[in-house]
């Protein structure tokens, strides 16, 4: 009994594995062709936006080069912890997939993985507030973009607001 459930878990942390892995690789990809492409016809076309906390309905009309680029260095931000994250967690699996359960080394993962997320956490309203100001930037005078987030737990309830003034 204890070998067949050792072996699964072996099994579904080597599919784990292989799933972040590719997350790895096709994340970063989504961001590169969100901002080097007609962004909000990409982000409608998915349904979803690449970007964490960025609503794609605020995406009415095609953004300048200048903001586009700006953009991307900045979501270069969460892109970054995500990919951090991920590899940790890559590394946790690949432990599993060996049988190793309880180790040095799952802890000292699992210890940085808490940790670049604890980091994520405090970085996210600096990074909020970089987007928020480039993509208004390009916006004519008394025309910005508002995001209101307020965070419980896993919970997100997100209030928008598009205002000319």
């Amino acid at each position: 009994m204890k070998d067949r459930s050792l072996s699964r878990i072996k099994t579904v942390s080597a599919i784990l594995k292989w799933l972040f892995i590719l997350a790895m690789i096709v994340v970063p990809i989504l961001y590169v062709l969100f901002w080097a492409f007609n962004t909000h016809v990409f982000s409608k076309s998915l349904g979803v936006s690449v970007i964490p906390s960025f609503p794609v309905d605020s995406l009415g009309q095609e953004m300048p080069a200048e903001i586009r680029v700006a953009g991307f260095c900045v979501s270069l931000i969460p892109m970054i912890f995500f990919i951090v994250k991920t590899l940790f967690l890559v590394k946790l699996f690949r432990l599993y997939e060996k049988g190793i359960i309880f180790s040095f080394d799952n802890v000292r993962n699992m210890r940085r993985l808490g940790w670049t997320m604890l980091l994520w956490e405090l970085a996210n309203p600096f990074y909020q507030i970089l987007l928020t100001f480039i993509l208004s930037s390009g916006n004519p005078s008394g025309i910005y973009l508002s995001i209101f987030l307020i965070f419980f737990g896993n919970k997100n309830f997100k209030g928008e607001n598009n205002r000319a003034e």
